[in-house]
């Protein structure tokens, strides 16, 4: 198999390794107050990564770093990561939270599987301004 590292997805200033196969936005329809217009609910930013043994590192370790991206040690909140890729930026997507990191190893192939689930926050936002009455 060859092996091709690319850079589609900046995520908290560092290029995801791997090879990108596949990135899917989703909008959560209906999750949310019944007020709140459609289109400006959270949104899901699926990320599929393969991984495979190179020279500089093997798939645990390339793992490893994906997990201390996402949740270093003794972080008790989530951070807001700022996030570059072009289908979640057609979206409006610059931001997002990490929900789930899964890995596959796939014994017959000597490879391993990353797949990312990351939420964009609340792009809708009402500002309210207090209206002074003169007495």
């Amino acid at each position: 198999m060859l092996y091709v590292q690319e850079k589609v997805v900046k995520l908290g200033g560092i290029y995801l390794e791997g090879q990108v196969t596949s990135v899917e936005v989703q909008d959560e329809k209906g999750r949310y107050k019944n007020s709140q217009p459609v289109g400006y609910e959270n949104a899901k930013v699926m990320i599929d990564i393969l991984l495979e043994d190179t020279k500089t590192a093997t798939t645990l370790e390339q793992l490893t770093e994906m997990q201390r991206l996402f949740k270093p040690y003794g972080q008790d909140k989530p951070k807001l990561l700022p996030i570059v890729n072009e289908d979640c930026a057609v979206r409006g997507i610059t931001k997002v939270y990490f929900k789930n990191l899964t890995s596959k190893k796939v014994i017959s192939e000597s490879k391993r599987i990353a797949s990312l689930e990351l939420w964009a926050p609340d792009i809708a936002g009402i500002k309210v301004k207090k209206k002074t009455t003169k007495k």
